[in-house]
């Protein structure tokens, strides 16, 4: 045991060491930070191992430690930014693929577990940082354009060859399902498409129909619900026409289009307007329709 009177050379030298110690605080911590770092550059290792085995002894600690430990390791990151986000990133550089595949396995976690949050969680994180998710998307995707396409093509190739009676199949009952209702649009698709691949084969300067744009055309000559034909306005118009026709330079546009009847479109065929006589002359001055 050590002496504790007070009065022997040992016991004068303690309290001379004391004393200096308290008169020069803050020269002793500069010296004792100095040497820890020294020890820790010489012995990572060693600081790591002990490390861990300290936090294992107090993982059976209590609520009020963690909370301490929390509060100085957070005052210690406010005192020291530039150090914490130094040793931070360095710590994800040594420990990248450890640290991924947890995340990885949480976020698998919480998708399986709790789909609801989040889906909540990305739609607040979208509507906080909307344009930047935006400007990434469209980076993104102007960056894989031409992959993108290569490999939708050859997607649908490989696709279409391999079920090419089943995809047959699907369009067809699509067609017919609830009592015919998908028909006349199946139709209509159709012709849209087969327009705007006549107008692609003839030249590269047609941009196409839309279904909603085709929609709107027809809504100028619908009455009670009924689509009337553009020329002659009595019977339904069930067809599109092209009122300067494809094979005549006519491009395959809105402003190129009208419903027509079957009788209409047939009659008319390849003629211009100033060529094709409606055989009703009542229709328009010398039986030449007006639209």
């Amino acid at each position: 045991m050590s002496c504790e009177c007070g009065q022997c050379k040992t016991c004068k030298k303690r309290e001379a060491r004391r004393l200096w110690r308290a008169a020069n605080v803050e020269h002793v911590r500069q010296k004792a930070a100095e040497y820890a770092k020294r020890y820790r550059q010489k012995n990572p290792e060693k600081v790591r191992a002990q490390k861990r085995a300290y936090y294992r002894s107090v993982e059976s600690a209590s609520a009020a430690f963690k909370a301490k430990e929390a509060a100085r390791l957070k005052a210690y990151q406010k005192a020291h930014p530039e150090k914490s986000r130094d040793r931070t990133a360095r710590y994800r550089e040594r420990n990248r693929d450890v640290i991924n595949a947890k995340t990885r396995d949480r976020r698998a976690v919480e998708r399986r577990e709790f789909p609801e949050l989040v889906r909540a969680k990305k739609r607040r994180y979208y509507e906080r940082n909307k344009a930047s998710v935006l400007a990434r998307q469209r980076a993104a995707y102007a960056a894989h354009l031409e992959p993108r396409r290569l490999a939708n093509v050859r997607y649908s190739r490989k696709h279409f060859l391999g079920n090419v009676d089943a995809i047959r199949e699907y369009k067809r009952s699509w067609a017919r399902t609830a009592w015919g209702k998908n028909l006349e649009r199946s139709r209509e698709r159709a012709r849209l498409q087969q327009n705007r691949r006549r107008a692609r084969l003839r030249d590269s300067c047609s941009p196409g129909v839309k279904a909603h744009e085709w929609a709107a055309i027809c809504e100028r000559y619908t009455f009670e619900a009924v689509t009337y034909c553009a020329y002659c306005k009595v019977r339904a118009g069930v067809t599109i026409e092209h009122v300067v026709p494809l094979s005549r330079g006519g491009l395959d546009e809105p402003g190129n289009v009208v419903p027509a009847c079957r009788t209409c479109n047939s009659s008319k065929g390849s003629k211009l307007l100033s060529e094709w006589r409606y055989p009703n002359a009542s229709v328009g001055d010398g039986g030449v329709p007006q639209l």
